[in-house]
């Protein structure tokens, strides 16, 4: 990154001191985005396999509300395009201008850099944006409480935010896990291997307690994955073929 790691240091120190002394006041997305979307559809699209198990052209995808992330414009240009991490940006650099006609949704430290003359160099997207502050990534919390947890995935990130704009049904994609057996965590079936297994119990920590937030409000979140270590959490959609009357 042309950032140098001393101000990526500095930011970070930054946030944390911001994050300790705010925290039980944090909002963690703009006003106007809260209860945006009250009612409608949204899909979470995480990197995983699973993402080729659908016709991601499909007027359920294309017409609904989409949240992506990392590699996702490789396949599918989501309405909402999520940073957390600065070194995305190194990690995934056409992708993110393939999102230009997205939302960009910032962490603080995105946020941050997104201003610096390096972003600017880079020519990042012109779009529109809005920042996201989230709790520290090995903490887990019940939904609702107006807060969001990272769960140590972006994934988590975006699940949380569908929440808070309000969307009645939240269908999760590509949320796979690290620790699927015998296959690659991207789509892409890249020889890398990003993440760690043990992060996946973060996740399933925070879709465990969000069910009952979802039966509480009369709302609810399914599972489009044949494949995902999640599964065994989430209640999942079989309904395929019927997608579109959702």
């Amino acid at each position: 990154m042309n950032v140098p790691s001393r101000n990526l240091a500095k930011w970070r120190k930054v946030k944390s001191a911001w994050t300790q002394r705010h925290r039980k006041n944090i909002q963690p997305i703009p006003p106007e985005l809260i209860n945006k979307h009250q009612g409608q559809v949204a899909i979470v699209l995480g990197n995983g396999p699973s993402l080729k198990d659908y016709d991601l052209t499909d007027p359920f995808f294309t017409e609904n509300v989409t949240f992506g992330a990392n590699a996702i414009t490789d396949l599918f240009t989501p309405t909402y395009y999520t940073l957390t991490d600065p070194h995305v940006i190194d990690i995934f650099p056409m992708q993110i201008l393939n999102a230009r006609t997205s939302t960009f949704l910032l962490g603080e430290l995105v946020w941050a850099f997104w201003t610096t003359w390096a972003a600017r160099k880079r020519r990042l997207p012109n779009s529109p944006r809005y920042m996201v502050r989230y709790d520290r990534k090995d903490r887990v919390g019940a939904m609702g409480k107006g807060r969001i947890y990272h769960g140590c995935t972006v994934g988590m990130v975006m699940f949380n935010i569908a929440f808070l704009m309000g969307f009645k049904y939240i269908f999760v994609l590509g949320i796979d896990g690290y620790g699927v057996r015998g296959q690659k965590h991207y789509y892409k079936g890249e020889g890398r291997k990003t993440g760690n297994p043990s992060n996946d119990k973060f996740t399933d920590d925070i879709f465990r307690r969000s069910l009952p937030v979802f039966e509480e409000s009369d709302r609810f979140v399914f599972s489009l994955s044949g494949r995902s270590v999640h599964n065994k959490v989430l209640p999942v959609w079989h309904e395929i073929q019927n997608l579109n009357s959702v």
